[in-house]
């Protein structure tokens, strides 16, 4: 992977780093900051990688329940929300 850094990112730089990202499928890291620009194709792959992680964590807690579970309405008092609050954002987030 090769490391750019930011003030190195001249109008003419990006394009060209986001051209070697787009085309050729290279990473590219910008140095001192903990980023990199990836290719689009990685997105999915990274949204996999996260869901599987949330399914290991769940399998964990099943297999070894030591703390009571909460319902929905339960957790939703704790936090002081709503229906209302639910029904403003549906469609735009998942409740699992």
């Amino acid at each position: 992977m090769e490391a750019i850094t930011l003030n190195a990112l001249t109008p003419e730089v990006l394009a060209s780093v986001l051209g070697d990202v787009r085309e050729k499928k290279q990473v590219r890291e910008i140095a001192g900051s903990d980023c990199i620009i990836a290719p689009k194709e990685w997105e999915e792959q990274i949204e996999d990688y996260y869901d599987l992680q949330l399914g290991l964590e769940a399998l964990k807690r099943e297999a070894k329940p030591s703390e009571k579970g909460y319902t929905q309405e339960e957790v939703m008092r704790m936090l002081g929300i709503s229906q209302a609050d639910l029904d403003a954002v549906a469609g735009d987030e998942e409740i699992e």
